[in-house]
Protein backbone atom coordinates (compact mmCIF):
# COMPACT_ATOMS: atom_id res chain seq x y z
CA UNK A 1 0.00 0.00 0.00
CA UNK A 2 1.49 3.63 -0.95
CA UNK A 3 2.78 5.69 1.59
CA UNK A 4 1.81 9.46 1.48
CA UNK A 5 3.80 11.90 2.82
CA UNK A 6 2.74 15.34 3.27
CA UNK A 7 5.44 18.64 3.58
CA UNK A 8 4.44 22.12 5.11
CA UNK A 9 7.39 24.51 5.25
CA UNK A 10 6.72 26.82 7.70
CA UNK A 11 7.71 30.68 8.53
CA UNK A 12 5.97 33.06 10.62
CA UNK A 13 2.82 31.21 9.81
CA UNK A 14 1.99 30.52 13.44
CA UNK A 15 -1.35 31.73 12.96
CA UNK A 16 -1.87 30.01 9.87
CA UNK A 17 -0.32 26.63 10.41
CA UNK A 18 -3.35 25.17 12.28
CA UNK A 19 -6.05 25.90 9.82
CA UNK A 20 -3.60 23.93 7.01
CA UNK A 21 -3.40 20.77 9.35
CA UNK A 22 -7.20 21.03 9.82
CA UNK A 23 -7.74 20.85 6.15
CA UNK A 24 -5.06 17.64 6.40
CA UNK A 25 -7.22 16.05 9.39
CA UNK A 26 -10.38 16.49 7.02
CA UNK A 27 -8.80 14.34 4.06
CA UNK A 28 -10.79 11.58 2.88
CA UNK A 29 -7.26 10.03 2.06
CA UNK A 30 -5.00 11.43 4.67
CA UNK A 31 -1.00 11.14 4.76
CA UNK A 32 0.60 8.79 6.35
CA UNK A 33 3.07 11.51 7.95
CA UNK A 34 2.90 14.84 8.02
CA UNK A 35 6.30 17.66 7.95
CA UNK A 36 6.00 20.71 9.34
CA UNK A 37 9.59 21.83 8.49
CA UNK A 38 10.04 25.36 10.81
CA UNK A 39 12.90 27.21 9.02
CA UNK A 40 14.36 28.79 12.25
CA UNK A 41 11.05 30.72 12.51
CA UNK A 42 10.59 33.34 14.95
CA UNK A 43 7.28 31.66 15.86
CA UNK A 44 8.38 28.18 17.05
CA UNK A 45 6.52 28.02 20.07
CA UNK A 46 3.34 28.99 17.86
CA UNK A 47 3.74 26.50 15.09
CA UNK A 48 4.45 23.31 18.06
CA UNK A 49 1.58 24.61 20.04
CA UNK A 50 -0.40 24.55 17.20
CA UNK A 51 0.68 20.91 16.22
CA UNK A 52 0.09 19.84 19.50
CA UNK A 53 -0.52 15.77 19.67
CA UNK A 54 -2.15 15.82 16.58
CA UNK A 55 -1.32 12.07 14.98
CA UNK A 56 1.29 11.66 12.83
CA UNK A 57 2.47 15.39 12.45
CA UNK A 58 5.91 16.14 12.79
CA UNK A 59 7.94 18.78 13.48
CA UNK A 60 11.66 19.41 12.16
CA UNK A 61 13.47 22.83 12.58
CA UNK A 62 15.83 24.22 10.37
CA UNK A 63 19.42 25.80 12.05
CA UNK A 64 19.32 28.78 10.55
CA UNK A 65 16.51 30.30 8.02
CA UNK A 66 17.00 28.97 4.28
CA UNK A 67 14.00 29.92 2.67
CA UNK A 68 11.26 28.05 0.96
CA UNK A 69 12.87 25.60 -1.44
CA UNK A 70 15.61 24.78 0.67
CA UNK A 71 12.33 24.19 3.79
CA UNK A 72 10.69 21.39 1.45
CA UNK A 73 13.88 20.34 0.12
CA UNK A 74 14.66 19.17 3.76
CA UNK A 75 10.89 17.78 3.98
CA UNK A 76 11.57 15.91 0.71
CA UNK A 77 15.18 13.96 2.65
CA UNK A 78 12.79 13.88 5.77
CA UNK A 79 10.04 11.80 3.72
CA UNK A 80 8.97 8.03 4.66
CA UNK A 81 6.31 7.76 2.28
CA UNK A 82 6.58 6.44 -1.19
CA UNK A 83 4.76 9.54 -2.35
CA UNK A 84 5.39 13.00 -1.40
CA UNK A 85 3.27 16.03 -1.39
CA UNK A 86 3.76 20.06 -0.84
CA UNK A 87 1.44 22.62 0.55
CA UNK A 88 2.11 25.77 2.12
CA UNK A 89 1.18 26.94 5.79
CA UNK A 90 -1.38 29.86 5.03
CA UNK A 91 -3.63 27.69 2.98
CA UNK A 92 -5.97 25.02 3.20
CA UNK A 93 -6.69 21.56 1.24
CA UNK A 94 -9.89 20.71 -0.33
CA UNK A 95 -11.04 17.53 1.52
CA UNK A 96 -10.48 15.32 -1.20
CA UNK A 97 -7.15 16.75 -2.69
CA UNK A 98 -5.00 14.07 -1.79
CA UNK A 99 -7.35 11.50 -2.86
CA UNK A 100 -7.80 12.85 -6.37
CA UNK A 101 -3.93 13.68 -6.83
CA UNK A 102 -2.59 10.22 -5.86
CA UNK A 103 -4.87 8.55 -8.39
CA UNK A 104 -3.22 10.03 -10.78
CA UNK A 105 0.65 9.36 -9.82
CA UNK A 106 2.78 6.90 -11.18
CA UNK A 107 6.65 6.64 -11.46
CA UNK A 108 7.02 9.28 -14.48
CA UNK A 109 4.42 11.50 -13.88
CA UNK A 110 3.94 14.59 -11.02
CA UNK A 111 0.17 15.84 -10.62
CA UNK A 112 -0.63 19.23 -9.79
CA UNK A 113 -4.33 20.37 -9.51
CA UNK A 114 -5.94 23.82 -9.78
CA UNK A 115 -6.39 26.18 -7.14
CA UNK A 116 -9.32 29.13 -5.83
CA UNK A 117 -7.84 32.34 -4.18
CA UNK A 118 -9.63 33.50 -1.04
CA UNK A 119 -9.86 36.91 -0.05
CA UNK A 120 -8.85 37.81 3.27
CA UNK A 121 -12.24 36.92 5.91
CA UNK A 122 -13.77 34.79 3.40
CA UNK A 123 -13.95 30.79 3.35
CA UNK A 124 -13.79 28.37 0.36
CA UNK A 125 -17.31 25.87 0.95
CA UNK A 126 -16.25 22.31 0.10
CA UNK A 127 -18.07 20.04 -2.76
CA UNK A 128 -17.69 16.51 -3.18
CA UNK A 129 -16.43 15.80 -6.36
CA UNK A 130 -17.66 11.91 -7.80
CA UNK A 131 -14.77 12.72 -11.03
CA UNK A 132 -12.39 14.69 -12.12
CA UNK A 133 -11.07 15.72 -15.88
CA UNK A 134 -6.99 15.67 -15.97
CA UNK A 135 -5.22 17.55 -18.19
CA UNK A 136 -2.35 15.12 -19.37
CA UNK A 137 0.89 17.61 -20.11
CA UNK A 138 4.44 16.85 -22.00
CA UNK A 139 7.36 19.16 -22.95
CA UNK A 140 8.14 22.58 -22.23
CA UNK A 141 6.02 24.33 -24.96
CA UNK A 142 3.54 27.33 -23.68
CA UNK A 143 4.96 26.44 -20.06
CA UNK A 144 7.79 28.20 -21.21
CA UNK A 145 5.94 31.39 -21.73
CA UNK A 146 3.75 31.33 -18.38
CA UNK A 147 3.61 29.61 -15.35
CA UNK A 148 0.06 27.73 -15.21
CA UNK A 149 0.44 24.84 -12.80
CA UNK A 150 -0.20 25.37 -8.72
CA UNK A 151 3.70 25.03 -7.18
CA UNK A 152 1.85 24.23 -3.54
CA UNK A 153 -0.04 21.63 -5.08
CA UNK A 154 2.53 19.08 -6.10
CA UNK A 155 2.62 16.03 -5.60
CA UNK A 156 5.20 13.09 -7.07
CA UNK A 157 6.72 9.53 -6.18
CA UNK A 158 10.00 10.70 -3.27
CA UNK A 159 12.31 8.72 -5.57
CA UNK A 160 11.59 11.26 -8.75
CA UNK A 161 12.00 14.57 -7.08
CA UNK A 162 14.91 13.24 -4.97
CA UNK A 163 16.53 12.19 -7.87
CA UNK A 164 15.51 15.36 -9.59
CA UNK A 165 17.49 17.13 -6.98
CA UNK A 166 14.64 18.56 -5.93
CA UNK A 167 13.96 22.20 -5.55
CA UNK A 168 16.84 24.57 -6.86
CA UNK A 169 17.60 26.24 -3.28
CA UNK A 170 19.20 29.38 -4.54
CA UNK A 171 15.99 30.46 -5.57
CA UNK A 172 13.89 32.23 -3.38
CA UNK A 173 10.98 32.64 -4.96
CA UNK A 174 9.65 30.66 -8.51
CA UNK A 175 11.39 27.40 -7.31
CA UNK A 176 8.22 25.92 -8.07
CA UNK A 177 7.78 27.09 -11.68
CA UNK A 178 11.69 25.94 -12.25
CA UNK A 179 11.07 22.46 -11.09
CA UNK A 180 8.31 22.21 -13.62
CA UNK A 181 9.79 23.31 -16.66
CA UNK A 182 13.00 20.78 -15.29
CA UNK A 183 10.25 17.80 -15.28
CA UNK A 184 8.80 18.56 -18.48
CA UNK A 185 12.24 19.32 -20.30
CA UNK A 186 13.22 16.18 -18.68
CA UNK A 187 10.61 14.15 -20.50
CA UNK A 188 8.40 13.40 -17.26
CA UNK A 189 4.56 14.02 -17.70
CA UNK A 190 2.35 16.38 -15.73
CA UNK A 191 -1.31 15.54 -15.28
CA UNK A 192 -2.89 18.52 -14.18
CA UNK A 193 -6.92 17.33 -11.90
CA UNK A 194 -9.23 19.93 -13.29
CA UNK A 195 -10.52 20.56 -9.86
CA UNK A 196 -10.09 23.26 -7.29
CA UNK A 197 -8.53 21.65 -4.56
CA UNK A 198 -5.79 23.82 -3.57
CA UNK A 199 -7.54 27.18 -1.23
CA UNK A 200 -5.13 29.72 -1.68
CA UNK A 201 -5.17 32.41 0.86
CA UNK A 202 -4.42 35.83 -0.92
CA UNK A 203 -2.52 38.48 1.10
CA UNK A 204 -2.55 41.47 -0.69
CA UNK A 205 0.00 43.52 1.84
CA UNK A 206 2.90 44.22 0.15
CA UNK A 207 1.79 43.19 -3.23
CA UNK A 208 4.92 45.65 -5.17
CA UNK A 209 7.56 44.43 -2.88
CA UNK A 210 6.73 40.72 -3.60
CA UNK A 211 6.16 41.35 -7.64
CA UNK A 212 9.66 43.08 -7.64
CA UNK A 213 11.02 39.79 -6.06
CA UNK A 214 8.79 37.36 -8.17
CA UNK A 215 10.11 39.62 -11.04
CA UNK A 216 13.33 39.11 -10.28
CA UNK A 217 13.14 35.58 -9.58
CA UNK A 218 11.02 34.60 -12.22
CA UNK A 219 14.13 36.67 -14.87
CA UNK A 220 16.28 33.94 -13.27
CA UNK A 221 14.35 30.80 -13.72
CA UNK A 222 13.86 31.83 -17.58
CA UNK A 223 17.30 32.79 -18.05
CA UNK A 224 18.39 29.72 -16.25
CA UNK A 225 16.27 27.37 -18.94
CA UNK A 226 17.59 29.29 -21.98
CA UNK A 227 20.95 28.59 -21.07
CA UNK A 228 20.28 24.76 -21.97
CA UNK A 229 20.01 25.25 -25.17
CA UNK A 230 16.18 24.01 -25.08
CA UNK A 231 15.19 26.01 -27.93
CA UNK A 232 17.92 25.85 -29.86
CA UNK A 233 20.65 28.30 -30.25
CA UNK A 234 20.86 31.05 -27.00
CA UNK A 235 20.19 34.06 -29.98
CA UNK A 236 17.01 31.93 -31.97
CA UNK A 237 14.18 33.39 -32.68
CA UNK A 238 12.30 31.24 -30.06
CA UNK A 239 14.59 32.02 -27.43
CA UNK A 240 13.67 35.64 -27.81
CA UNK A 241 10.15 34.80 -27.93
CA UNK A 242 10.36 33.05 -24.53
CA UNK A 243 12.32 36.23 -22.91
CA UNK A 244 9.97 38.84 -24.95
CA UNK A 245 6.97 37.22 -23.60
CA UNK A 246 8.18 37.48 -20.02
CA UNK A 247 9.98 40.93 -20.22
CA UNK A 248 6.03 42.09 -21.73
CA UNK A 249 4.07 40.25 -18.62
CA UNK A 250 6.59 42.49 -16.03
CA UNK A 251 6.36 45.63 -17.90
CA UNK A 252 2.42 45.79 -18.18
CA UNK A 253 2.74 44.79 -14.30
CA UNK A 254 4.55 47.66 -13.47
CA UNK A 255 2.21 49.79 -15.05
CA UNK A 256 -0.58 47.89 -13.46
CA UNK A 257 0.53 48.79 -10.19
CA UNK A 258 2.07 51.87 -11.32
CA UNK A 259 5.52 51.45 -9.63
CA UNK A 260 8.26 53.30 -10.64
CA UNK A 261 10.56 50.26 -9.13
CA UNK A 262 9.24 47.67 -11.38
CA UNK A 263 9.27 49.94 -14.25
CA UNK A 264 12.65 50.45 -14.19
CA UNK A 265 13.62 47.79 -13.42
CA UNK A 266 11.58 45.77 -16.75
CA UNK A 267 12.63 48.80 -18.91
CA UNK A 268 16.31 48.05 -17.79
CA UNK A 269 16.18 44.38 -18.61
CA UNK A 270 14.53 45.17 -22.06
CA UNK A 271 17.51 47.82 -22.96
CA UNK A 272 20.22 44.83 -21.46
CA UNK A 273 18.68 41.59 -22.09
CA UNK A 274 16.59 41.96 -25.35
CA UNK A 275 17.50 44.64 -27.74
CA UNK A 276 20.94 43.36 -28.25
CA UNK A 277 20.11 40.07 -29.85
CA UNK A 278 16.06 40.93 -30.56
CA UNK A 279 15.80 44.67 -31.19
CA UNK A 280 12.39 44.44 -33.49
CA UNK A 281 11.28 42.02 -29.92
CA UNK A 282 12.52 44.69 -27.78
CA UNK A 283 10.62 47.62 -29.51
CA UNK A 284 7.23 46.15 -29.37
CA UNK A 285 7.58 45.18 -25.99
CA UNK A 286 8.74 48.97 -24.97
CA UNK A 287 5.74 49.83 -27.28
CA UNK A 288 3.34 47.93 -25.26
CA UNK A 289 4.22 49.36 -22.60
CA UNK A 290 4.18 53.03 -23.76
CA UNK A 291 0.30 52.40 -24.66
CA UNK A 292 -0.15 51.05 -21.59
CA UNK A 293 1.10 53.69 -19.77
CA UNK A 294 -0.92 55.99 -21.70
CA UNK A 295 -4.29 54.52 -21.52
CA UNK A 296 -6.74 56.05 -18.26
CA UNK A 297 -7.23 53.23 -15.60
CA UNK A 298 -10.10 51.95 -15.55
Amino acid sequence: MTRLSLVIPCYRDGGTIGRALDSIARQTRPPDETIVVDDCSPETGLIRAAIGNRANVRHVRNDSNLGLAASRNRGLAEAAGDVVAFMDADDEAHPQRLELQLRQVSPRTAVACELVRISEGLHFESVRYDRAEVDTLTGVGAHAYANRLCGASLMAETALLRKLGGYDASLRSCEDYDLWLRLLAQGFVVKRVRLPLYFYHDNPAGLSRRYRDIAQYELMVVRKFLGTSYFGPPDSLQAGSVLGVWLLRHALRAEALDDAVLREQADTNVRELLAPRWPMLALLVRLARAIRHLRPAS
